[in-house]
Protein backbone atom coordinates (compact mmCIF):
# COMPACT_ATOMS: atom_id res chain seq x y z
CA UNK A 1 0.00 0.00 0.00
CA UNK A 2 1.54 3.29 -1.16
CA UNK A 3 -0.93 5.56 -0.57
CA UNK A 4 -3.48 6.73 1.99
CA UNK A 5 -6.90 5.88 0.66
CA UNK A 6 -10.11 7.79 0.94
CA UNK A 7 -11.73 4.71 3.10
CA UNK A 8 -8.88 4.85 5.35
CA UNK A 9 -9.56 8.58 5.94
CA UNK A 10 -13.29 7.96 6.61
CA UNK A 11 -12.77 4.90 9.01
CA UNK A 12 -10.00 7.35 10.92
CA UNK A 13 -12.59 10.47 10.55
CA UNK A 14 -15.35 8.24 12.19
CA UNK A 15 -13.14 6.48 15.04
CA UNK A 16 -11.78 10.01 15.59
CA UNK A 17 -15.12 10.90 15.67
CA UNK A 18 -16.08 8.07 18.29
CA UNK A 19 -13.32 8.34 20.32
CA UNK A 20 -14.32 11.99 21.00
CA UNK A 21 -17.70 10.67 21.87
CA UNK A 22 -15.63 8.39 24.36
CA UNK A 23 -13.94 11.25 25.83
CA UNK A 24 -17.69 13.31 26.27
CA UNK A 25 -18.81 10.18 28.10
CA UNK A 26 -15.92 9.65 30.12
CA UNK A 27 -16.14 13.38 31.31
CA UNK A 28 -19.56 13.22 31.96
CA UNK A 29 -19.87 10.10 33.83
CA UNK A 30 -16.02 10.46 36.23
CA UNK A 31 -17.03 11.42 39.19
CA UNK A 32 -14.22 14.34 40.71
CA UNK A 33 -12.39 15.56 37.49
CA UNK A 34 -10.99 18.75 38.65
CA UNK A 35 -12.34 21.94 36.73
CA UNK A 36 -8.88 22.11 35.12
CA UNK A 37 -8.90 18.98 33.85
CA UNK A 38 -12.39 18.75 32.57
CA UNK A 39 -11.62 22.09 30.47
CA UNK A 40 -8.94 20.67 29.17
CA UNK A 41 -10.43 17.02 28.52
CA UNK A 42 -13.09 19.39 26.60
CA UNK A 43 -11.22 21.48 24.82
CA UNK A 44 -9.05 18.20 23.49
CA UNK A 45 -12.06 16.81 23.00
CA UNK A 46 -13.46 19.87 20.44
CA UNK A 47 -10.22 19.87 18.93
CA UNK A 48 -10.53 16.00 18.48
CA UNK A 49 -14.07 16.32 16.86
CA UNK A 50 -13.07 19.09 14.97
CA UNK A 51 -9.95 17.44 13.00
CA UNK A 52 -11.99 13.99 12.70
CA UNK A 53 -14.26 16.49 10.40
CA UNK A 54 -11.53 17.71 8.37
CA UNK A 55 -10.02 14.40 7.76
CA UNK A 56 -13.97 13.16 6.14
CA UNK A 57 -13.96 16.48 3.78
CA UNK A 58 -10.07 15.46 2.57
CA UNK A 59 -10.29 13.84 -0.73
CA UNK A 60 -8.21 10.69 -1.58
CA UNK A 61 -3.98 12.07 -0.68
CA UNK A 62 -1.00 10.89 -1.37
CA UNK A 63 1.74 9.60 0.98
CA UNK A 64 4.75 7.75 1.38
CA UNK A 65 4.09 3.87 2.12
CA UNK A 66 5.44 3.90 5.64
CA UNK A 67 2.37 6.93 6.65
CA UNK A 68 0.24 4.31 4.49
CA UNK A 69 1.07 1.66 6.39
CA UNK A 70 1.00 2.70 9.89
CA UNK A 71 -2.42 4.70 9.25
CA UNK A 72 -3.83 0.67 8.29
CA UNK A 73 -2.55 -0.43 11.19
CA UNK A 74 -3.67 2.37 13.87
CA UNK A 75 -7.24 1.96 12.22
CA UNK A 76 -7.15 -1.71 13.32
CA UNK A 77 -6.14 -0.60 16.80
CA UNK A 78 -8.48 2.45 17.08
CA UNK A 79 -11.65 0.71 18.35
CA UNK A 80 -9.51 -0.50 21.24
CA UNK A 81 -8.40 2.91 22.06
CA UNK A 82 -11.98 4.11 22.02
CA UNK A 83 -13.07 1.19 24.10
CA UNK A 84 -10.21 1.58 26.77
CA UNK A 85 -11.46 5.05 27.22
CA UNK A 86 -14.68 4.15 28.40
CA UNK A 87 -13.55 2.00 31.29
CA UNK A 88 -10.75 4.62 32.29
CA UNK A 89 -10.95 5.63 35.72
CA UNK A 90 -7.72 7.86 35.74
CA UNK A 91 -7.89 11.51 34.08
CA UNK A 92 -4.12 12.06 33.10
CA UNK A 93 -4.08 9.07 31.42
CA UNK A 94 -7.74 10.64 29.66
CA UNK A 95 -5.52 14.04 29.09
CA UNK A 96 -2.63 11.78 27.43
CA UNK A 97 -4.40 9.73 25.16
CA UNK A 98 -6.92 12.53 23.91
CA UNK A 99 -3.96 14.35 23.44
CA UNK A 100 -1.97 11.80 21.51
CA UNK A 101 -5.10 11.57 19.69
CA UNK A 102 -5.43 15.01 18.72
CA UNK A 103 -1.62 14.48 17.01
CA UNK A 104 -2.40 11.99 14.80
CA UNK A 105 -5.70 13.46 13.16
CA UNK A 106 -3.05 17.09 12.68
CA UNK A 107 -0.41 14.58 11.39
CA UNK A 108 -2.47 13.07 8.94
CA UNK A 109 -4.25 16.22 7.66
CA UNK A 110 -0.36 17.45 7.79
CA UNK A 111 0.35 14.77 5.33
CA UNK A 112 3.94 14.14 6.80
CA UNK A 113 4.85 10.65 6.72
CA UNK A 114 7.55 10.88 9.18
CA UNK A 115 5.48 12.90 11.46
CA UNK A 116 2.04 11.05 10.81
CA UNK A 117 4.24 7.32 11.64
CA UNK A 118 5.80 9.27 14.84
CA UNK A 119 2.11 10.75 15.90
CA UNK A 120 0.63 7.23 15.63
CA UNK A 121 3.37 5.62 17.47
CA UNK A 122 2.93 7.84 20.24
CA UNK A 123 -0.73 7.20 20.59
CA UNK A 124 -0.22 3.52 20.82
CA UNK A 125 2.66 3.98 23.32
CA UNK A 126 0.65 6.57 25.57
CA UNK A 127 -2.26 3.17 25.12
CA UNK A 128 0.18 0.66 25.44
CA UNK A 129 -1.01 -1.06 22.25
CA UNK A 130 1.75 -2.03 19.77
CA UNK A 131 0.71 -1.79 15.87
CA UNK A 132 0.63 -5.70 14.41
CA UNK A 133 2.37 -4.01 11.17
CA UNK A 134 4.76 -1.13 12.04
Amino acid sequence: MDQITTDQLNTLATQFLDMGNAILAFRENTAGISPGDDAELEQLQNELLDKAGELATMAAIASGPAAAAAVASLAQVNDQITQSLQSLADVQKAIDIATAAVKVVVSVISMNPGNIVDAIGGLTSTCNIKLPSL
